[in-house]
């Protein structure tokens, strides 16, 4: 599409962000990302958080998902502070909660998806502890 010379917007990327799997396409995605700081996207805040979304589910550097988060998210959103908290959630839950942390620092009012989330983290936790 790109290279016949149409068009695309934010909802085509998202189409395709979203459609990612982890058969060999991390490649792929660093080029979509490169591509999404061409055009402008990156100041989209659900590209970004597709984006984040998509390193974190193909084994990507959880390191490289919270720059990214930062760098490019002028206004991060719940959904933005939620997508990043699961990343961290499924690898560090002691990470997750300190970045729950520092969404009700923005003021944000989390949702039943973000407080679900933490609970899992906590429970993690838990579990490491008495483990």
């Amino acid at each position: 599409m790109h290279l016949d010379g149409n068009g695309f917007d934010s909802a085509t990327l998202l189409s395709v962000l979203y459609g990612l799997d982890d058969n060999g396409v991390t490649k792929f995605l660093f080029q979509l990302h490169c591509l999404t700081i061409k055009t402008g996207f990156t100041l989209k805040i659900e590209v970004t958080t597709a984006l984040v979304k998509a390193y974190s589910d193909l084994g990507g550097d959880i390191a490289d998902c919270y720059r990214l988060f930062l760098e490019t998210s002028c206004h991060r959103d719940i959904v933005a502070w939620t997508g990043i908290i699961t990343t961290f959630a499924e690898r560090d839950s002691e990470e997750a909660l300190f970045l729950f942390q520092e969404l009700r620092r923005e003021n944000l009012v989390p949702d039943r998806y973000t407080f679900s989330i933490i609970l899992k983290a906590y429970a993690s936790l838990a579990t490491e502890r008495h483990a």
